[in-house]
């Protein structure tokens, strides 16, 4: 058994999270396909689907090869794909829950949104901790050599 470091970890974590949200959109997908003619928008929502799912799929592959082989920490490309995944695939859950409860969507979008900035602020705190430390560091070093 192969013990993981920490950032194999976070690549593990990424990448189930990633698949989740994958298998949650195939699923709706196939719902929309179902019963399209049911459902306003379906056409729309079919749209932003088929943008999200191969954008996440390529993200899979782009983190792999990326961050694993390359050691490439941050990628421009990687958040295009992330972005051009996530949001529309978020977008496309909105809709369909629009279509029982407007209120419900916004709710759903509107949560989603804040709790992703203050995961994203707690996951960036250190690294902004870290940089911050350094530079005083670093200022406090100039002051003893002069």
């Amino acid at each position: 058994m192969k013990i993981m470091n920490e950032e194999d970890q976070v690549h593990s974590r990424l990448r189930g999270a990633i698949y989740s949200f994958l298998g949650l959109l195939i699923a709706i997908m196939l719902g929309v396909l179902i019963k399209g003619n049911e459902i306003d928008g379906a056409s729309t929502i079919l749209i932003m689907l088929a943008v999200s799912i191969p954008s996440l799929v390529a993200v899979v592959f782009l983190d792999f090869h990326l961050r694993v082989q390359q050691k490439v920490k941050v990628s421009l490309i990687r958040g295009l794909a992330f972005g051009l995944g996530f949001i529309p695939g978020l977008l496309a859950i909105a809709f369909v829950i629009a279509n029982v409860s407007v209120a419900a969507a916004v709710i759903f979008v509107v949560l989603t949104v804040i709790w992703l900035g203050i995961v994203s602020l707690v996951a960036i705190a250190p690294a902004l901790r870290e940089v911050c430390c350094e530079s005083e560091h670093n200022n406090s070093i100039e002051k003893d050599a002069q």
